[in-house]
C-alpha cells in the first residue's frame, strides 16, 4: 500500500473532522491556547506563593539553601523537581501551565458530554478557555490549575465507573487522581 496508515484510521480522521462538534471543540482549544500564549510572560515577577514553590524545588532538586516551610503541600514542588533535574527552566515551567490549562478546557468538555450532551460540553469548554480565572492562574506558576484539572478528571472516571457503571478500574484511577488533587 505504501502508506503508513490503514485506510480505517484515514476514514476514522475523516469521520472525527466531519462532525461540526468536533470542529467546535478543536477551535476552543485553539483558542484557549491562543489566550494562554497572549498572557505567557517570561519577565513577569514571581508571587510569594510561586517563588516559594519555585525554592523548595530548586532545594530540592539542587541544594540551594532554602528553609522549606512544609505547610505548602509537596507534589507541586515534587513535580517541579523533576523538571528542574531535567534541566527545565522557568519558561518550561510555565509552558506546562499553558498545557494544563488546555486539558483542563478539554476535560471541561469530557465531563460535559458525559453528563449532559455535546452542546452543553462545547459551551462549558468555551466559559472556561475565556474565564478572568483561567487566564489570571495560567499566567502563574500555581497549584490552581492543576487542582483544576485534577478535580476533573476525578469527576469523569467517578461518571464512567460508577453513573455509566464502567470498570472497577475508573475507581481506582478516581482514587489515585484525588490523592494526587489532595496532595497538590
Amino acid at each position: 500500500m505504501g502508506c503508513f496508515m490503514s485506510e480505517d484510521v484515514v476514514h476514522e480522521k475523516k469521520s472525527f473532522l466531519s462532525d461540526r462538534y468536533n470542529l467546535i471543540l478543536i477551535g476552543i482549544l485553539g483558542l484557549a491556547f491562543v489566550i494562554a500564549l497572549r498572557y505567557f510572560n517570561i519577565n513577569q515577577a514571581l508571587w510569594w506563593d510561586e517563588a516559594e514553590y519555585l525554592s523548595i524545588a530548586k532545594h530540592w532538586a539542587f541544594g540551594v539553601p532554602y528553609d522549606v516551610s512544609y505547610i505548602r503541600p509537596a507534589f507541586f514542588p515534587t513535580f517541579v523537581t523533576i523538571l528542574y533535574t531535567f534541566g527545565a527552566t522557568e519558561i518550561v515551567i510555565r509552558f506546562f501551565m499553558i498545557i494544563f490549562s488546555v486539558l483542563a478546557v478539554y476535560l471541561t468538555y469530557l465531563v460535559g458530554k458525559e453528563i449532559f450532551d455535546k452542546r452543553i460540553a462545547l459551551a462549558s469548554a468555551f466559559i472556561l478557555a475565556v474565564s478572568y480565572l483561567n487566564i489570571f492562574y495560567v499566567a502563574r506558576i500555581l497549584i490552581d490549575i492543576m487542582v483544576t484539572v485534577l478535580w476533573l478528571l476525578a469527576i469523569y472516571f467517578f461518571w464512567k465507573g460508577y453513573v455509566k457503571n464502567g470498570s472497577k478500574y475508573y475507581f481506582w484511577l478516581m482514587g489515585v487522581v484525588m490523592g494526587f488533587g489532595a496532595s497538590l
